[in-house]
C-alpha cells in the first residue's frame, strides 16, 4: 500500500480556484462598501448645507425671498434654492429649501443616482411663521407690559 505523502496537482489547483474566487467576491464587496461610504459623507454634507440654508433663512442671515439654483458659497460645488409658499392657515409659510450638487466636468455619470443623472439633491421643508421684517413693523409699541414685567407680542 501506498502512503498519501502530500497534495496532488488537481488539489493545489481546486484550492487555489476557491482562494482566486473568494478574494474576487471580496474585492467586489470592499467596492460597494467604498461607493455606500462615499454616497453617505455627500448626503450628510448636503443634509448639513441644507440645515444651515434653512438656519439663515430663519435667522434672517439671508433674505426672506425665493431663490433659484444659487451657488451656497464659493467653497462648496453646492447651489440651492429656496422656495416660500403660504399655506391654508393664517401667518404659516411652508419654507423648501433645496440643495443640489451639479455634476460637473469631473464627475463620472455612472456614479450618479439612477432617478437623476444630472445632480444630487436633498430637500428639507418646515412650515413656519413669516419673521418680522422690517424694524418698523417691530418697535416696542407692539408689546403689551403684563403686570410682572414681562412683555408679550400680541
Amino acid at each position: 500500500m501506498m502512503k498519501h505523502r502530500g497534495q496532488s496537482l488537481i488539489e493545489v489547483i481546486i484550492a487555489l480556484a476557491i482562494l482566486v474566487g473568494s478574494a474576487a467576491a471580496l474585492t467586489q464587496l470592499v467596492d460597494v462598501g467604498r461607493r455606500h461610504a462615499e454616497r453617505a459623507v455627500e448626503v450628510t454634507d448636503a443634509q448639513s448645507i441644507c440645515r444651515n440654508v434653512m438656519n439663515e433663512v430663519l435667522a434672517g442671515v439671508r433674505p426672506w425671498e425665493e431663490v433659484r439654483r444659487q451657488p451656497v458659497d464659493p467653497f462648496t460645488p453646492w447651489d440651492c434654492s429656496i422656495e416660500i409658499r403660504p399655506t391654508d392657515l393664517v401667518d404659516l409659510f411652508s419654507v423648501t429649501v433645496t440643495v443640489t450638487e451639479p455634476a460637473g466636468p469631473g464627475s463620472n455619470p455612472l456614479a450618479m443616482d439612477e432617478v437623476d443623472n444630472s445632480s444630487r439633491q436633498y430637500r428639507l421643508v418646515r412650515w413656519v411663521r413669516r419673521p418680522i421684517q422690517d424694524s418698523a413693523e417691530f418697535n416696542e409699541s407692539n408689546f403689551e407690559n403684563n403686570a410682572d414685567g414681562r412683555f408679550d407680542v400680541p
